[in-house]
């Protein structure tokens, strides 16, 4: 038979941990997200740079 009374203060410190890993991971992916489009940033910039070298380079 189980121990409800037990038992429940383990869930409840288990539900509370996993709280904390998903705010910690929640964080963690806002940082990236926020690294990737400071990066897809930049690498548009080169690619727009880069194309106007292809052209000035053709028509020279």
């Amino acid at each position: 038979m189980v121990d409800y009374s037990k038992l429940t203060p383990l869930l409840v410190k288990a539900v509370q941990e996993q709280q904390e890993t998903i705010k910690t991971q929640v964080s963690s992916i806002k940082m990236q997200d926020s690294r990737i489009k400071e990066l897809e940033d930049k690498l548009s910039k080169i690619e727009s740079l880069l194309e106007g070298k292809r052209f000035t380079s053709v028509s020279n």
